[in-house]
C-alpha cells in the first residue's frame, strides 16, 4: 500500500510539472492563445495575427527596439493584428503576453532593409584635371536617399544638393561638376561606385542632382570622393 501511495504521488508531481510548463509558454499551435506565425521576415513593415479565445489584455515587448517597433491594431472578434515596422537591418524577438493567463508567445522577426550610413554635411568635393590642377570646387550641403522596395529587388535613389564655390575659368562659364561616390558593405568591401553629375552651373549657383543604386538588403556606408578627369 505504501509503495502504491508513493507511486501515485510521483505521478501526480510529474503531471503538475507538465501543467506548470504548459501555462508558462505556448507556441503557435495552442488552441486558446496563438499567433498565425512564429517567425516573420519584413522590409519596411509587416504584421502577425494573434488569436486569444481566453480574452484578457495582451502586452508585447520587442527585445531590440532599435531593429523594429510593434503596435497593436484593433480587435476583430477574438483576433488582433500586431503591426511591425522595420527600423534597421537585423533580427530580434517580440514577446507577447496574456496578462490574464500569464501565457507568452515569442515571434522571431527578421528585418531585411537597406540601411545606408550617409556622410555628414557640409563637405567639399574638388574636381581636378589629369595634370592635377584644380578646376572646380563644389560644396555639398545635403545628401539623402529614397528607397523603393520591390518583390525581388531594392532601388535606391541617391540625392545631393549644394552649390559651386570655385572655378578656375576666368569667364565663370556654366559647367557640370562630378560628385564621385562609393558604397561599402561590412569589411570595407566596395559594393558599387559611380558619379552624380550636376546640371551646368556657375560659381554661386546651386544644384540638386541624383543617381541610382541597386542594392540587396544590408548595412552600408556611403562615401564621396574628389574627381580627376
Amino acid at each position: 500500500m505504501r509503495k502504491r501511495v508513493i507511486s501515485l504521488l510521483i505521478i501526480l508531481a510529474i503531471l503538475m510539472s507538465i501543467f506548470v510548463q504548459s501555462v508558462g509558454t505556448v507556441d503557435a499551435k495552442s488552441k486558446t492563445f496563438y499567433a498565425n506565425k512564429n517567425k516573420i521576415t519584413i522590409q519596411k513593415s509587416g504584421s502577425v495575427t494573434i488569436t486569444s479565445k481566453l480574452g484578457g489584455a495582451l502586452t508585447c515587448k520587442v527585445a531590440k527596439s532599435s531593429i523594429c517597433t510593434a503596435k497593436w491594431g484593433k480587435w476583430k472578434g477574438n483576433k488582433i493584428k500586431l503591426k511591425l515596422k522595420g527600423k534597421s537591418y537585423g533580427k530580434t524577438t517580440v514577446t507577447i503576453k496574456n496578462k490574464k493567463t500569464k501565457q507568452t508567445i515569442k515571434i522571431k522577426v527578421n528585418v531585411k532593409i537597406v540601411q545606408i550610413s550617409l556622410p555628414k554635411t557640409p563637405f567639399t568635393i574638388k574636381n581636378y584635371d589629369w595634370d592635377g590642377y584644380l578646376k572646380e570646387e563644389v560644396k555639398v550641403t545635403k545628401v539623402w536617399t529614397k528607397i523603393t522596395y520591390y518583390s525581388s529587388s531594392v532601388s535606391v535613389k541617391l540625392y545631393a544638393r549644394g552649390s559651386k564655390t570655385y572655378s578656375s575659368s576666368s569667364y565663370n562659364t556654366s559647367t557640370s561638376a562630378w560628385l564621385p561616390w562609393k558604397i561599402y558593405s561590412s569589411g570595407n568591401i566596395v559594393k558599387d561606385s559611380d558619379e552624380i553629375l550636376t546640371t551646368d552651373i556657375e560659381v554661386g549657383e546651386s544644384f540638386e542632382s541624383y543617381d541610382y543604386i541597386d542594392l540587396s538588403p544590408g548595412k552600408y556606408t556611403l562615401k564621396f570622393l574628389n574627381y580627376q578627369g
